[in-house]
């Protein structure tokens, strides 16, 4: 596996686990607050239809009930809206039809709905006594649409994000594997022995001072090689002088020797003569 491969590869899954533990993190925490926000509005809305429907349970006034039912079904999210009599039971309701005829069973938890319909309730109280209760079920569509559509946007932005950082790894790597490529071609270069190898730097970081640092090498060792190659040439030039001298030692001493043995032959004959 190449360097910029794994590189790439390297930058890319910690990149992606960033980004999971970022995406999932935010989608939760989106959630969780858009779900405490709904829970909140839901027992707010019941609360305030309780307060405004209390003078109309108490009195039996079942027009304005009618009428209360009808404005808090305005609300676009309000799914169905009950007032209920302690005594009398039903005392006006309105609202989608199928909903309503179902059993009501209280949410606390905007994450246990599952028909898509949050019910709140609301006691009717007066001086500790129950009078009776509102029910109204506000719909959950439009939390389970936002935390949707954030999480689509996330996983846009976080594949953007993803693609321009696996881009970004790709050129980096390409960038690291040519410098190098070039040390490591140099480096062959050397072993097989040509000593007038360089690189070209393209940077000032510090690949650009490691090619640099090999450049200097390079002429340094180019002058090493030089002066080598001079004393060599001198000491090449000092053994044929030498030798030639001692060529010419040799000769001399040939040629005295010679001579000596001529003498010793001429008093040789001398004194054979003699005698």
């Amino acid at each position: 596996m190449s360097f910029r491969l794994k590189t790439t590869i390297g930058i890319a899954l910690i990149e992606a686990l960033l980004l999971v533990l970022l995406v999932w993190t935010s989608v939760n925490f989106l959630r969780d607050s858009t779900e405490e926000e709904l829970l909140k509005r839901a027992r707010t809305a019941a609360t305030l239809f309780a307060t405004t429907s209390k003078d109309a349970v108490l009195s039996t006034d079942l027009a304005s009930l009618e009428a209360f039912v009808s404005e808090t079904l305005r609300n676009p999210d309000v799914i169905y809206a009950r007032v209920i009599s302690a005594e009398v039971g039903i005392l006006a309701q309105g609202g989608d039809a199928d909903v309503i005829a179902r059993p009501f069973i209280a949410d606390t938890k905007v994450s246990e709905v599952t028909d898509g319909v949050l019910d709140a309730v609301a006691l009717i109280e007066e001086s500790g006594i129950e009078f009776g209760r509102v029910e109204i079920g506000i719909s959950t569509g439009e939390v389970a649409a936002v935390v949707k559509q954030a999480r689509r946007e996330m996983l846009s932005i976080a594949g953007l994000e993803m693609f321009l950082v696996g881009l970004f790894s790709i050129v980096l790597g390409s960038y690291l594997t040519r410098q190098l490529r070039g040390l490591s071609d140099g480096a062959q270069r050397i072993a097989d022995g040509d000593l007038d190898t360089e690189i070209t730097v393209r940077s000032r970081d510090e690949l650009g001072e490691v090619g640099a640092a090999f450049n200097t090498m390079m002429a340094r060792l180019r002058t090493s090689d030089k002066t080598r190659n001079e004393y060599q040439a001198q000491l090449e030039e000092l053994n044929v002088e030498l030798e030639s001298r001692v060529q010419t030692r040799t000769a001399n001493l040939a040629k005295a020797n010679e001579e000596l043995q001529a003498a010793q032959k001429q008093l040789l004959q001398s004194e054979k003569l003699a005698s």
